[in-house]
């Protein structure tokens, strides 16, 4: 409640493989949209899960959820007017974390303003890594982001701590 309250703007969802973890971050979108707060959302995911993400979030919520891959993204920079940013074309956008990462494909992602950034797999944000970075970036412009992750901690506190600083 503290996310939908506006008293938080970050949130740590850890719990087991299995209980919930996408259902939960849907409810929070789906209140922060009842709120005005989250017409646009961007969900990083390891690659093998995209289509899950976006099946579970349109038979469960009936977001209108878009795929953005490379090739997606080559059709909407053909289609689209020269000065339009590909990235705002999608409401709700689900995309691999190792593609977002790629420099030219961050910084046009960076340059859609997103109400809710979502990470999936989380943990995977290592300190000093691409992953982190692109993390880093995109929740800077973001108003509200979601961690989501079985395995928060690892043994390291410094890991641990670096994970709790994204957003």
């Amino acid at each position: 409640t503290t996310l939908l309250h506006g008293d938080a703007s970050v949130l740590l969802l850890a719990d087991a493989v299995g209980l919930g973890k996408t259902i939960q971050a849907g409810i929070a979108v789906a209140a922060l949209r009842a709120r005005g707060n989250g017409s646009r959302v961007l969900i990083l995911t390891p690659a093998g899960l995209r289509d899950q993400w976006r099946s579970e979030l349109e038979r469960l919520f009936r977001f209108s959820v878009r795929v953005v891959d490379a090739a997606w993204l080559r059709e909407a920079r053909r289609t689209a007017p020269a000065h339009v940013n590909p990235w705002r074309m999608a409401s709700t956008a689900v995309a691999s974390i190792d593609f977002v990462k790629q420099p030219e494909v961050l910084a046009a992602a960076a340059g859609a303003p997103w109400d809710v950034l979502i990470v999936d797999e989380a943990h995977s944000l290592a300190s000093g890594s691409d992953r982190r970075t692109a993390a880093a970036a995109l929740a800077a412009c973001a108003r509200h982001v979601v961690l989501l992750t079985a395995t928060p901690h690892t043994g390291s506190d410094a890991e641990f701590a670096a994970l709790c600083s994204v957003g």
